[in-house]
């Protein structure tokens, strides 16, 4: 029902309604109308909608704007925006705008709404009773559409400013740049802007030959960009162990990928410039490829590392960094570890977390990285809305996953991270239902869709059901060569109908556009900031928003393991590398502790009570 005096209104929605629906005077006195069928008895399809949207019965601290409703065209979200604030906007006769609710949820919702709509917002609250929302509007068109409303608004000052310019020292800057529509990517703080063609431009030919590293899912991006920008040198690619020394040692420019450098460190090639691209991949200090890396750092004249993600598991992933950068200056990972990582001695051995000797950390940082989180530019963005889909279990199938947890717990012959892969394998098939019921209504709703997963049984379970629903779908997994993953990818951005494409993250989260679809779901939780927000960011535009969702099992291990995700990425903050911290928005829970990711899945395999139950 609805209760506003304004006839203009009520007019508004009767030429909107569909034959079969009409509004109905309820109470005369207060002017009170709802839509009703127009035969009595009949169904009523405004209900039937509310009710599939979960907004059927909500009271006024619960309502909500649905997800779809905020990825609909811009016209849509403008009718919808000039609906909301007929209702529950004011706007003073000195033209400032504001709307009011008490429910937080509708008032971040209206937030993003007005934003991705090129307005701005300010939050305030107001306790009269019952907590409101009050949010301050400021949009480049009306947003309302009631006479009495829009005759009193003014447009306001719109353009933003620049609050202060700090000196933080002269040195050499680099720019980069990436073969998309717009030659745009999204950097540190997935900040847009650009990379690998200017990467390459730093390269000196006179002071060597150049090596470029990278991905081989990128290696077609790289070798497109050395075509443009050296047209008369045909780049050497390295692909195998074997590799023809004559002219290898000729080359002028080389291409090889992440781990073919393990194989080619005896050849006596000195590069004048090293490029390494997603170098965060590098983490691992005792692994062969960031001891290869590290040693063609140590011989190069220039060395440039190419991350949008300066994320690590541990302090010393960024060490490695740091001492390909500049080789030496940090000392070995546990000397940098023992001096800036929080050390504590345990009975098992050396542990680190958050940071030490902070002052000299941030100025020592600051010689060697200029960072922008993504707070400082998200207005200037599209918004990326985050959600969580709890799966609850029936109690069949809560056991069934308590007796596996139990099982991992007692088997000491794996690692726990070998026992974290067996689970997310284990339990990634109970999400399956709800991914395809999320992925037919993003494409019904004329949206492409991203389904990630970690394991093939997964995707292609998903995959199968979207097709028996007649959902166009395409899956990239593993076993696919390079070109297929290529011609696959490419047919999904063909399609000229909405369609899924679901893609293994081992496969899928780097060197790849997957622009097209304006939504995303994660259906196997990872505990890698790294690795979640490579993959999550493959879809991100600044021509349109972006919807996320982690399906989660309403279960300890799960649940968990979103808890680790979000304390891994509060560390990167809190030291000053904070790549997805301040762009992820995953739910409060003040009960779990900030512990790590083993202490944490040995408390969720601990032996559940009463096995017989």
């Amino acid at each position: 029902m609805v209760t506003k005096p304004d006839v203009e209104l009520r007019e508004a929605v009767d030429a909107l309604l569909p034959a079969t629906l009409e509004t109905r005077t309820r109470k005369a006195r207060c002017l009170t109308w709802a839509i009703v069928p127009r035969v009595r008895g009949a169904p009523n399809a405004a209900q039937q909608a509310l009710q599939e949207l979960g907004l059927a019965g909500a009271r006024s601290p619960d309502k909500f704007i649905p997800v779809i409703y905020l990825r609909a065209s811009v016209e849509d979200r403008l009718a919808l925006l000039r609906g909301l604030m007929d209702t529950d906007g004011d706007v003073t006769r000195r033209g400032i705008t504001s709307f009011n609710t008490t429910s937080q949820a509708l008032c971040e919702g209206m937030r993003e709404l007005i934003e991705s709509l090129g307005g701005f917002t300010y939050l305030g609250e107001r306790r009269r009773g019952r907590l409101s929302y009050q949010l301050h509007v400021r949009m480049p068109v009306n947003p309302f559409s009631l006479t009495r409303k829009a005759s009193c608004w003014q447009r306001g000052f719109l353009a933003r400013g620049i609050e202060a310019v700090e000196p933080v020292g002269d040195r050499e800057m680099r720019c980069i740049q990436v073969s998309t529509k717009r030659n745009l990517f999204v950097t540190d703080g997935y900040i847009v802007t650009h990379n690998t063609a200017m990467s390459l431009l730093a390269h000196d030919p006179a002071k060597g030959p150049l090596l470029v590293v990278a991905p081989l899912s990128t290696r077609s991006v790289w070798l497109e960009w050395m075509a443009k920008l050296w047209p008369t040198i045909e780049p050497t690619v390295i692909t195998g162990r074997k590799v023809d020394l004559d002219k290898l040692r000729k080359a002028e420019i080389i291409f090889g990928h992440h781990d073919i450098l393990t194989h080619h460190r005896a050849t006596g090639l000195v590069p004048g410039t090293l490029i390494v691209d997603e170098a965060h991949l590098f983490s691992n200090p005792k692994s062969k490829r960031t001891e290869a890396m590290l040693f063609y750092a140590s011989i190069a004249w220039r060395v440039v590392l190419l991350s949008g993600t300066p994320l690590w598991n541990t302090s010393e992933g960024l060490w490695s960094l740091l001492a390909a950068c500049n080789p030496g200056a940090w000392g070995r990972p546990h000397t940098f570890s023992q001096r800036y990582c929080n050390p504590t001695l345990t009975e098992y051995g050396w542990r680190y977390g958050g940071t030490s000797h902070e002052d000299e950390w941030f100025l020592r940082r600051n010689e060697v990285l200029l960072a922008r989180q993504w707070k400082d530019v998200k207005a200037d963005l599209p918004p990326i809305q985050f959600n969580l889909e709890l799966v609850d279990l029936d109690a069949k199938v809560l056991r069934t996953v308590d007796e596996l947890a139990y099982r991992l717990r007692l088997n000491e012959t794996s690692s726990i991270v070998e026992d974290l892969n067996y689970y997310r394998q284990a339990t990634g098939l109970y999400k399956v239902d709800i991914a395809a019921d999320l992925a037919r209504r993003t494409v019904v709703g004329n949206h492409d869709v991203v389904i990630w997963t970690w394991h093939k049984q997964p995707a292609h379970a998903v995959a199968a059901k979207l097709r028996k629903k007649g959902v166009p779908t395409f899956v990239v997994t593993g076993e696919d060569a390079i070109t297929q993953r290529d011609a696959i990818i490419a047919a999904w951005k063909a399609s000229p109908v909405p369609a899924a494409l679901i893609i293994t993250i081992s496969v899928g989260q780097v060197g790849i556009d997957l622009s097209r679809a304006h939504y995303e779901i994660f259906v196997e939780v990872d505990w890698t900031p790294a690795v979640v927000s490579q993959a999550l960011m493959r879809p991100f535009s600044a021509d349109h928003p972006l919807g996320v969702t982690f399906i989660v099992l309403n279960h300890d291990v799960d649940l968990r393991l979103i808890t680790e995700l979000k304390t891994k990425i509060a560390m990167g903050d809190r030291m000053g590398f904070p790549a997805a911290g301040s762009a992820f928005q995953f739910p409060e829970d003040p009960e779990m502790a900030d512990e790590t990711l083993i202490e944490l899945f040995r408390a969720a395999l601990a032996p559940p009570g009463d096995m017989t139950r």
